[in-house]
């Protein structure tokens, strides 16, 4: 009877870390990180239900509906944790921008370029929405010059170029 003391309390201790809000913060990271997004996002979603919402992890959730094309649950999710972040300001840009809400999509990825000047993604997205969402003709040139300048990727300075050309004839 002594051993089964230490026994049965190890398999109490073990359930109920097995399914600790951090513990199911874990897993749903370990799935974020291999792109398995419907997993991660239960986990996540599991673990904010008992209490457990750190900003990094909504934004993961966040993300995680963004891939899963869970656009009102992203804004959500990245709204309440977006604070200072230029990646989640950025998330929560093309969750507005597959919403087909570019206004407010231009918003936040303004709002992650002024916390993060060199985030190449925002200013590129933030290019790609002209005409639309108050993104202007000389703004989107502007843009698409200074990513130009940061762009390693061929097919993206190739992109980018086309963009100025198309933009300078217009003028």
């Amino acid at each position: 009877m002594k051993r089964l003391i230490p026994a049965l309390l190890l398999t109490v201790f073990t359930i109920s870390c097995v399914h600790s809000p951090s513990h199911l913060a874990a897993e749903g990271w370990k799935n974020f990180e291999k792109q398995r997004y419907q997993k991660a996002a239960k986990y996540f979603e599991e673990a904010e239900q008992r209490g457990y919402n750190p900003p990094k992890m909504r934004v993961a959730l966040g993300a995680s509906y963004v891939n899963l094309e869970r656009y009102d649950e992203a804004i959500r999710e990245l709204s309440a944790a977006a604070g200072n972040d230029p990646e989640a300001w950025f998330l929560l840009g093309n969750a507005y921008y597959y919403r087909d809400d570019y206004s407010k999509a231009a918003d936040a990825y303004r709002k992650a370029i002024s916390l993060k000047p060199d985030h190449l993604e925002a200013i590129e997205a933030l290019a790609i929405i002209y005409p639309d969402g108050g993104v202007s003709r000389e703004e989107a040139l502007r843009l698409w010059k200074r990513a130009l300048e940061m762009e390693k990727r061929d097919e993206w300075i190739t992109r980018a170029q086309h963009y100025i050309e198309q933009l300078e004839k217009t003028q």
